[in-house]
C-alpha cells in the first residue's frame, strides 16, 4: 500500500513506465534515540524540492529536462522493523528489476539495510557524522546506530567509505581499525583535496547513503542527532560534483527531523538530490 503525495518530488511527474528514475518516499521512523520525527521528512523535502530550481548552473543541465522522474509516494509500512525491512526491499529489488534508479527519501538511517539488501553493492560511500559501528544499541542489534556494522555483516566483501565521520563510541574506532575502515572526518574534507584519491578506492556498483547530519548543524539544524563539526551546504555539493562518471545503483538521503527546524534541513536535502541526479545524465 501506497500513500499519495502532492507535489511529487521536484512538481513533474513521469509515468513509472517511462521514467528513468523512481522516487519512494519511506517514512522509517522506528529506532530513533534521540529526535523522533524523520517520518514526516519524505513529504517536507518534496515540498522543498518544489520551490527550487531544476537547472543547476554547476552542471548546465535541467534535471527534468534530461531524466524522465517518477514519485511512486510514501511506503506505508509495518511499526514492526522487520516486515517494514521487507517491504522496503521488494520495492527496491522492483525499481532495480525494471531498470530504473532509485532515489529513497528518508526516514531513518536503518532503511540502508533493506535498500542493500535488494541492491548488494559493490561499494557504499556513506556519508554520516557518526559512524554507525556499535554492536546494539538499547537493546537493538539493528537500528540508526548499527547499520553501518550490519552491512558489513550484510555485504562480507563490500567495500565501505566512511565520509564526514566525527562521532563514534570507543568500541567503534576500534572496531574500524581493526576492519580497516576507511573514513574521512571534516577536517580531512576541508584541508586536503580528497576527490581524486576517494574516486580512486570506488568501483563496481556504487550505492550513495547521505544522512544530512554530514553537515553542520549550523546548515542543517533539523536533524535526528546533529553534531557539531560538520562541512558546509557548498562543501557537501563540490564533493557531489566530484562523483561524476561513477557507477551508481541507488541512493538514499536519510535523517532529516522537520520538527527541529524551519525547513533548512529539507531544502538542503533536495538541493543535494539534484546534484547527485545531475551527476546521472
Amino acid at each position: 500500500m501506497w500513500i499519495p503525495v502532492k507535489p511529487p518530488f521536484g512538481g513533474f511527474e513521469s509515468s513509472y513506465e517511462s521514467s528513468q528514475v523512481v522516487v519512494i518516499g519511506i517514512p522509517l521512523d522506528l529506532t530513533s534515540s534521540f529526535r523522533p520525527g524523520c517520518k514526516f521528512a519524505p513529504q517536507k523535502i518534496r515540498e522543498a524540492s518544489f520551490y527550487l530550481e531544476t537547472y543547476l548552473p554547476s552542471a548546465g543541465v535541467d534535471v527534468f529536462e534530461k531524466l524522465r522522474i517518477s514519485d511512486l509516494g510514501d511506503l506505508c509500512l509495518s511499526q514492526d522493523l522487520e516486515k517494514a525491512g521487507i517491504k522496503i526491499e521488494r520495492e527496491v529489488s522492483r525499481v532495480k528489476e525494471d531498470g530504473k534508479f532509485p532515489v529513497l527519501l528518508g526516514g531513518e538511517h536503518t532503511l540502508t539495510y533493506f535498500a542493500c539488501r535488494a541492491l548488494k553493492p559493490d561499494c557504499i560511500l556513506y556519508l554520516d557524522a557518526h559512524a554507525d559501528f556499535r554492536e546494539e544499541w538499547l537493546g537493538q542489534k539493528l537500528c540508526h546506530a548499527t547499520v553501518a556494522r550490519r552491512l558489513l555483516e550484510l555485504l562480507p566483501n563490500v567495500n565501505l567509505l566512511q565520509i564526514g565521520v566525527r562521532s563514534c563510541s570507543k568500541e567503534e574506532d576500534e572496531f574500524r581499525k581493526e576492519k580497516r575502515i576507511i573514513w574521512y572526518t571534516p577536517e580531512d574534507l576541508e584541508e586536503r583535496n580528497l576527490s581524486s584519491e576517494i574516486l580512486e578506492k570506488v568501483s563496481g556498483k556504487v550505492y550513495l547513503s547521505l544522512d544530512v547530519d554530514v553537515l553542520d548543524p549550523a546548515f542543517a539544524p533539523g536533524v535526528s542527532c546533529p553534531e557539531p563539526g560538520g562541512i558546509s551546504t557548498s562543501h557537501l555539493l563540490r564533493f557531489l560534483r566530484k562523483l561524476r562518471g561513477i557507477k551508481l545503483c541507488g541512493v538514499d538521503v536519510v535523517e532529516v527531523c522537520p520538527p527541529f527546524d524551519n525547513g533548512e534541513s529539507s531544502f538542503a536535502a533536495a538541493r543535494v538530490i539534484y546534484e547527485i541526479l545531475a551527476q546521472l545524465i
